[in-house]
């Protein structure tokens, strides 16, 4: 659900945020996955998991924390590249980031089944 989902993304957030070589303020990436884990929670709850509702799942969360990751760092000074430098990395990242998905989220659901196999399903 959303909550878990949250709790997950601002857990991962904080470890990218703290992990060297950080070079950027702390806070941006928890923040962006904290939004992103609410979205994909919601969206997983309210949907049934077809493989076109989970890739689109994925493209929208990679779209929408990248760009709130580029958007807290525009508002807080923290960027040394331009807009358009900032658009093709969010291109490249959902691009990688849909094309991973298959590799990627079937061992993750099977660990949070055994996690926590209430919620999961």
């Amino acid at each position: 659900g959303p909550q878990f989902a949250m709790v997950v993304g601002f857990a991962a957030g904080a470890l990218i945020d703290l992990a060297p070589p950080a070079d950027h303020v702390a806070g941006r990436w928890a923040l962006a996955l904290t939004v992103v884990g609410y979205v994909a929670g919601r969206v997983r709850a309210e949907s049934s998991p077809t493989a076109t509702t989970v890739v689109g799942t994925v493209a929208a969360s990679s779209f929408v924390g990248t760009s709130l990751f580029a958007i807290t760092g525009l508002l807080v000074g923290d960027l040394s590249v331009g807009v358009g430098e900032l658009l093709l990395v969010i291109g490249v990242a959902v691009l990688w980031d849909v094309v991973l998905t298959p590799f990627v989220l079937p061992p993750l659901m099977a660990l949070f089944r055994r996690l926590e196999p209430a919620r999961v399903t």
